[in-house]
């Protein structure tokens, strides 16, 4: 018998950005790590891809921070652990320049700041040191997988 899950929708923004991923791929990441880490939830994630100065405009407008960053998450949801909706914005601009300073290639980057987004809106924290740790080995599990 095959199981039915339910209806998560997953929109990807990239705005004519030339982002080294696919859309299939967005899609087949996010699904995979909320399937995981959340398990049959409907809903709706949308992952939007950002020059600098416009990441840094939504870290300065919700955040209080005034500068890039490579990614922010924020969950939507009104009812906590029935429904996932949220947002992933990631700055591709970072992105590519965190990939350089890793040694690691502007793709697999890109595949690290989507999970880690998910991650956070599947309720991870990174708000210490070990529980930045702690998401970091979640985020290497889910990087295995994906580049397998």
């Amino acid at each position: 018998m095959k199981r039915k899950f339910k209806s998560l929708k997953i929109k990807v923004f990239k705005n004519r950005y030339r982002i080294p991923v696919k859309r299939i791929e967005v899609v087949t990441i996010v699904n995979q790590v909320v399937r995981e880490e959340a398990g049959d939830k409907e809903g709706e994630i949308s992952v939007v891809f950002l020059p600098d100065e416009a990441i840094q405009g939504i870290n300065r407008s919700f955040l209080k921070h005034d500068y890039p960053t490579d990614v922010i998450a924020f969950n939507l949801e009104d009812n906590p652990g029935e429904v996932l909706d949220g947002e992933v914005y990631i700055g591709f601009e970072q992105a590519r320049m965190h990939a350089k300073e890793y040694g690691v290639s502007y793709r697999e980057e890109i595949h690290r700041l989507i999970i880690h987004g998910v991650l956070h809106l599947c309720g991870w924290e990174d708000d210490t040191p070990p529980k930045k740790r702690k998401m970091a080995v979640r985020e290497n599990y889910f990087l295995t997988k994906v580049l397998n």
